[in-house]
């Protein structure tokens, strides 16, 4: 296989041969190196690599749409294929962008990077980047100190990358601005680990995307939206709750930054980030456009407004009609945007009731106060399951209201979920700490409207 390059500060020629278990592999990098039992085997395979006039021996991996080639001094080259990538093909001159702009901010939970382009194979568009190889050493996990022994011993089990590394990375994304591809958390078996010694390897999908951190306003100024936010806060402090639980605490619960320089604060359990920010760095917002997304309990619509500026078409349904206010404001004067549509009643109803099929279905910091019992949600979660490709999950763990371990969380949601992430959790304002799952209802490629009831009734839900 031989790749070339117009590009002047790269290699102009670069030759590929692969061989695993004594067979020769070409491929015309228009389908994954491996698909169903077709191609490369799920383990190391041996390359002979010439850049130009040097030549590098040695063992190699891939994923579904990368091989990675170590040259064995402590670098190697990554080779990119660009061509019928679920869920869409990728634009070459997008990634090349992607990693460069990595490249120019010199982040910790990157690898160094020295140079990426297009190339050319057989006619056919990929992307070669040079870059550190990164070593797969050991990571530490120290136990936080909110976090119970028995929680801290099944979350070793369950998340293969330490949590404060997870936070470093969170805060850099944030930092730089930087909407991560879905799955930049996976760190599974072959061909699927990301994080190796703290640092994300694969990562051309990473876009450079203010609009995330800052939402663009549509011609509203800054008077006009501290307006509406006063307003708001008005509304709360005159709202009474049936619980007696006062609304209003100084602030809404999602902040939210405006690119006119407006911010609207909200809840920040580390004093760094508003929490929203940190959860929204788990949402699976390079899978939504021209989809439908579902938020049960949305608050102020946060969550709505990414989707929405991600291409999605969004619903919220939220309870409290003075969240349902300020969600409509800020969608109609401040960002003005037309596929969000946010609804004032049972969220539970409305799902039971929906026949749309969603892409992703988000429920953040509810389950709780719709379900405090866990073992009692069983017909709502099997309802969630058959409605969509994702779901986004977030909830209290330990809570002196919701007094259960990670453990029965986690496997609670199994019984109704083929597979269940736990992506993250964090120290926060109440008792307890809070979780970030996502869920999958089945293989997101398979699945689609029906798919869940099939394989419910044939007993194939659990792996």
């Amino acid at each position: 296989m031989i790749f070339t390059n117009d590009n002047k500060e790269c290699p102009s020629f670069i030759k590929l041969s692969i061989t695993q278990n004594g067979k020769e592999y070409n491929f015309d990098f228009k389908e994954p190196f491996r698909s169903g039992k077709q191609g490369l085997n799920k383990e190391p395979f041996d390359f002979v690599l010439t850049i130009d006039k040097d030549e590098y021996v040695g063992k190699g991996s891939f994923g579904q749409d990368a091989l990675w080639l170590p040259y064995g001094n402590g670098a190697g080259l990554k080779v990119i294929r660009t061509e019928n990538n679920w869920p869409h093909t990728l634009d070459p001159d997008q990634v090349v962008k992607n990693i460069n702009y990595i490249k120019e901010i010199n982040s910790e939970i990157f690898p160094n990077i020295e140079w990426a382009t297009k190339a050319d194979i057989s006619g056919q568009v990929c992307v070669l980047t040079e870059m550190e190889d990164v070593q797969d050493i050991e990571m530490e996990y120290p136990r936080p100190a909110y976090m119970p022994e028995e929680d801290f011993n099944y979350y070793k089990d369950i998340l293969n990358v330490p949590v404060q590394v997870l936070k470093k990375c969170i805060s850099e994304f944030i930092n730089h601005k930087l909407l991560p591809e879905t799955s930049w958390y996976k760190n599974g078996g072959f061909g699927a680990r990301n994080i190796l010694d703290g640092k994300i390897v694969d990562f051309h999908l990473f876009e450079h995307k203010p609009s995330m951190y800052s939402f663009p306003v549509k011609e509203c100024s800054t008077d006009e939206c501290q307006k509406i936010y006063d307003d708001a806060l008005d509304r709360y402090k005159r709202w009474i709750p049936i619980d007696g639980v006062p609304k209003w605490k100084g602030k809404i619960y999602q902040g939210m930054n405006f690119d006119n320089g407006f911010t609207m604060p909200g809840y920040s359990s580390d004093d760094e980030n508003f929490d929203s920010y940190v959860k929204a760095c788990f949402l699976p917002l390079d899978k939504v456009k021209d989809k439908k997304v579902l938020d049960l309990g949305s608050n102020q619509g946060f969550f709505d407004f990414q989707c929405a500026l991600a291409g999605a078409e969004t619903t919220g349904i939220e309870i409290t009609k003075e969240d349902v206010t300020l969600a409509k404001d800020i969608k109609d004067k401040i960002l003005k945007l037309e596929k969000s549509e946010f609804i004032h009643g049972d969220a539970i109803k409305y799902l039971h009731e929906t026949k749309d099929w969603y892409e992703v279905i988000i429920m953040s910091s509810v389950l709780h106060q719709t379900h405090p019992d866990l073992y009692a949600c069983d017909d709502f979660l099997q309802s969630l399951a058959s409605k969509c490709r994702y779901f986004f999950f977030e909830t209290p763990v330990g809570h002196k209201h919701y007094n259960f371990s990670l453990k029965q969380v986690t496997e609670k949601l199994q019984e109704h979920f083929y597979d269940v992430r736990m992506l993250y959790f964090y120290d926060c304002y109440s008792t307890g700490y809070r979780a970030v799952y996502i869920c999958y209802p089945w293989d997101p490629p398979q699945n689609g409207p029906g798919v869940y009831e099939q394989i419910r009734k044939e007993g194939r839900l659990k792996k």
